[in-house]
């Protein structure tokens, strides 16, 4: 079942492999949980890739279709009875198990048409009104809001979007042209928390030896 259950042996059971997933990361620091953990933590448990840059997750009770090359942008389908279905490099969506209803989204080129039959809604990556979506999801029935830059990294680069939650993240999220509108993959890094402020201003360039390095690390987690 998809979404975020009730029970407490369940959400326990997640908490505690949320935290091991972090300590595997970076060994033992002091870190604080976040229940902005859960539901990034689902999306990169529910991800499918159906190509290089293709690919699909939920998050809550949305079912997220996306195109990491930039070339495209982030769907949305809020309606539990919609399926996604990766066959070979070809994305299909149908109406839960009405075969008869199945539909190609993506076979190299996307199928707008099918995606709004289907419910879809686009977010652009450069949206300047939407940088904060409040229809993405809502973590049991709180209305925690998930920012799209947060849901592209964690499609994008897994588990370590994780480290840039919480109060005590050791990470965050740059925008790298510094239009937090842009939530291109491309446009997106992550960086250390220390460092982030500096990066948008005039001494940005005495960080850039340390930023490589981050790179590097994150390349082989």
């Amino acid at each position: 079942m998809l979404g975020y259950a009730k029970d407490k042996a369940v959400l326990a059971k997640r908490k505690e492999d949320i935290i091991a997933c972090i300590r595997a990361i970076v060994g033992t620091p002091k870190f604080r949980y976040s229940i902005l953990m859960e539901p990034l933590y689902d999306v990169v448990r529910f991800k499918c890739k159906v190509t290089e840059n293709v690919c699909f997750t939920y998050i809550g009770q949305s079912l997220v279709v996306a195109d990491l090359s930039g070339e495209s942008s982030l769907w949305f389908a809020n309606k539990n009875h919609i399926v996604c279905l990766a066959e070979g490099d070809i994305l299909y969506a149908q109406n839960g198990r009405d075969t008869s209803s199945k539909r190609v989204l993506f076979d190299g080129v996307w199928h707008t048409d099918v995606l709004f039959r289907f419910g879809f809604t686009m977010s652009p990556w450069v949206c300047p009104d939407r940088y904060l979506r409040k229809s993405i999801t809502t973590c049991y029935d709180e209305g925690t809001v998930v920012m799209d830059h947060t849901l592209v990294v964690a499609l994008a680069m897994g588990d370590v979007v994780l480290l840039t939650l919480g109060t005590d993240g050791l990470l965050e999220i740059h925008h790298k042209d510094g239009h937090k509108t842009n939530n291109s993959p491309a446009n997106l890094e992550i960086v250390w928390r220390y460092m982030h402020k500096s990066l948008h201003g005039e001494n940005a360039w005495k960080y850039q030896d340390e930023r490589d390095e981050l790179q590097r690390i994150l390349a082989e987690i």
